[in-house]
């Protein structure tokens, strides 16, 4: 969604000759893809290695936390789901 609002600016600031908001537009849009393109490149090594073994590997601690959280969120949302567990029960999975 984020990338189609992006490139409908850069299409409209164009249009409208804002040359200036346009070039801001594409470097905030390449950042966007790049990412995009890491998240894939994550998700394509998790598959491979499971995620423990992923996070062992990753230097940059702050990486580790923002995974750590969004499997959180992931499993907590689809157990809810089911009404298997809360977020206590996952909680305790990473402390």
């Amino acid at each position: 969604m984020a990338i189609a609002g992006y490139n409908a600016g850069i299409k409209l600031a164009g249009e409208g000759g804002d040359f200036a908001t346009r070039e801001i537009l594409e470097q905030i849009l390449n950042d966007e893809d790049k990412h995009i393109d890491e998240i894939e490149e994550f998700q394509d090594q998790i598959s491979h290695m499971t995620l423990p073994i992923f996070l062992t590997t990753q230097v940059e601690w702050n990486w580790i936390f923002l995974i750590r959280d969004y499997v959180v969120r992931k499993f907590v949302g689809v157990a809810r789901l089911h009404g298997e567990v809360g977020c206590k029960e996952v909680a305790c999975l990473f402390n």
